[in-house]
């Protein structure tokens, strides 16, 4: 306490802080960026275990058999021969009658939605509840595959269907089930199974106008998505992400990947297919195959996309992942069958039905740089501190010097207050929040994006203009205190960040970091390079950057003399981010607007008020 109460102490302190800070934060930010990269070696993950016992995998014998396999076959041919039909669509009366027949509880659930330039839509699921002979309806667990035309760019799923008909085929004549096994089928991607998760849940939704399901199971305790092709695959792809960055419990994965490798099925995750190889015997092959793994998981997570269906699941407390079958080469037949497909999804039924309450004992935050090995929250947190600790030392050094004057230059600077500077840091807010609903209003407008256009412009605009008014109003002190302000809520709202979506929080600490703490050269050649950084990192170009680079790793060819193509190519998939918001309730958007954007104004009006 004698520090902060003895004002020589105090000045010391701003003093040695003053001396000391730059080769501190630097030294900081790279021990935090060097362990960041560190924590993917193998000397620093934990080889992955189960926390719960009770799942008992592998511990029975499989009953899936080659006649369930004939049957399999038999009902992803009959959906292939319906795609071939002109007039094909989702084959409502096919799935509901063949669940019907096969002795389950059918029901198809109807619903309405309307997505921002798309219109009114309509769409229906069905579902079948096989009933546990062993309990009351208490619990369940869902298997679920997606319907998909034979027009998709995506992976087929008929064989997901028709795996789902050959296990409840399979799964009725059992007498050990303990929980309601809930069969689903759902069309319009994504919207299909929001639509269902909620109705089956009793939540009303903005987007979505669902019929009040006619039946239901138990409380849902896992959630298995299938998107399989049809059978002769050569590897399977687990992909855990869900919304935001939640991951699924580890032990649900331990237990997918473990009844996978006693039917030799590769599994890989993230589509990392060089999982597939055989590890590399140098230190340095297998390292950087790690990191690509954990990068990816990382990136994934920091967009806050969907990665399947299962994300819907993760919302409501289900742990649930997604299972997507594949091929090395699409002309060239794999070895994995139905018959491989169906023991491993039965063992998985089979252990869930041995859980005895919900997935809690092992990790809900993790990274995974391979399939057999996890770096968990207590190993990747302390990294990101130390990322972010720059902003706390140069904050505090730029508070002591308005408090504190070190040297005669600062002295005659003066001080400055937080009243000052405040109307500014309101004004950056402002901007922010502007954007942010310019964005959700543009969404009305589309396909016609003009309205974004002109949105996006003034936003721009505005944001580039504030330093033409501050350069008038704040003084040198003025700036500091702002900078120091600026960099506390960065940092705050970083670390703030992490605990919602650690790797979101990590990509943009890595990048803005090193920016937000340099101080701005009198050298006129350091000057306008710092102005060029801190204009390529502006929030709002960044993700123009990183549409543009999906864009042309995708093969597409962005043009800036077609108005129309600029519009189609470069802002329709920014205006995606919205959407996803509106829609699906990814976080990405808002932290954008309503945090990084301020932020960045913020650090614009000090570069052209100091100086």
């Amino acid at each position: 306490m004698g520090l902060l109460t003895d004002p020589g102490k105090s000045e010391q302190m701003a003093k040695l802080l003053a001396k000391n800070y730059a080769k501190l934060s630097a030294l900081a930010y790279i021990v935090g960026l060097c362990w960041t990269f560190a924590i993917v070696d193998d000397h620093f993950t934990l080889r992955t275990y189960f926390s719960e016992n009770a799942l008992l995998p592998g511990l029975v014998e499989p009953a899936f058999t080659s006649t369930d396999e004939a049957f399999a076959k038999m009902q992803y041919k009959l959906l292939i021969d319906l795609q071939r039909k002109p007039d094909s669509h989702f084959p409502v009366d096919f799935l509901h009658d063949a669940f019907r027949k096969l002795g389950l509880e059918a029901y198809v659930h109807s619903y309405n939605y309307t997505l921002p330039g798309d219109g009114h839509k309509h769409g229906k699921s069905v579902y079948a509840i096989l009933r546990a002979s062993r309990a009351n309806s208490q619990e369940s667990m869902v298997l679920a595959a997606p319907y998909r035309s034979s027009k998709t760019e995506k992976v087929r799923t008929e064989g997901g269907i028709a795996l789902l008909l050959a296990l409840a085929h399979q799964f009725r004549f059992k007498h050990y089930w303990a929980k309601d096994i809930i069969f689903l089928v759902t069309e319009n991607e994504h919207i299909g199974a929001k639509a269902w998760v909620e109705a089956y849940h009793g939540i009303d939704s903005s987007v979505v106008a669902s019929e009040p399901l006619k039946d239901r199971a138990g409380a849902i305790q896992a959630a298995i998505t299938a998107e399989i092709p049809g059978p002769n695959l050569d590897y399977v792809d687990a992909r855990i992400v869900g919304i935001n960055g939640q991951m699924p419990n580890l032990d649900l994965l331990n237990l997918v990947r473990l009844l996978c490798s006693q039917q030799q099925i590769p599994l890989v995750i993230q589509g990392n297919s060089q999982l597939l190889e055989r590890t590399p015997q140098n230190m340095m092959g297998h390292y950087l195959r790690d990191l690509q793994t954990a990068s990816a998981m990382v990136t994934s997570a920091a967009s806050g996309q969907l990665e399947g269906n299962h994300g819907f699941f993760q919302q409501f407390n289900i742990q649930s992942l997604t299972l997507r079958g594949l091929k090395k080469d699409a002309n060239r037949n794999g070895r994995i069958g139905f018959l491989d497909l169906g023991i491993a999804f039965e063992g998985i039924c089979r252990s869930l039905n041995n859980l005895l309450e919900r997935f809690h004992q092992s990790f809900f935050f993790y990274i995974m740089p391979a399939t057999q090995r996890f770096v968990s929250i207590g190993l990747y947190m302390p990294p990101l501190g130390i990322l972010v600790l720059p902003l706390v030392l140069t904050a505090l050094h730029l508070w002591s010097k308005g408090s504190f004057p070190v040297g005669e230059g600062n002295a005659a600077g003066g001080s400055s207050t937080v009243g000052t500077v405040l109307p500014w840091i309101v004004l950056s807010h402002a901007i922010g929040l502007g954007a942010f609903t310019v964005g959700l209003s543009a969404l009305s407008t589309l396909p016609d994006t003009a309205a974004m256009m002109v949105g996006l412009g003034a936003t721009l605009a505005v944001a580039f203009s504030t330093p033409v008014l501050t350069s008038r109003f704040l003084r040198e002190a003025d700036a500091n205190l702002l900078h120091s302000l600026t960099l506390i809520e960065l940092a705050v709202g970083l670390y703030a960040l992490s605990m919602l979506n650690f790797s979101l929080a990590l990509i943009v600490a890595m990048i803005a970091v090193p920016v937000a703490i340099l101080q701005v050269p009198t050298n006129r050649t350091l000057r306008t390079l710092l102005g060029g950084l801190l204009l390529v990192t502006c929030p709002t170009l960044v993700m123009l950057g990183v549409k543009v680079w999906e864009g042309l790793r995708t093969g597409a060819v962005f043009s800036l003399n077609d108005l129309d193509k600029v519009k189609d190519e470069w802002l329709l998939p920014l205006s995606d981010l919205f959407m996803q918001y509106v829609v699906y309730g990814n976080w990405l958007s808002p932290v954008l607007c309503l945090f990084l954007l301020p932020v960045w104004v913020c650090t614009w009006m000090v570069y052209w008020t100091s100086g």
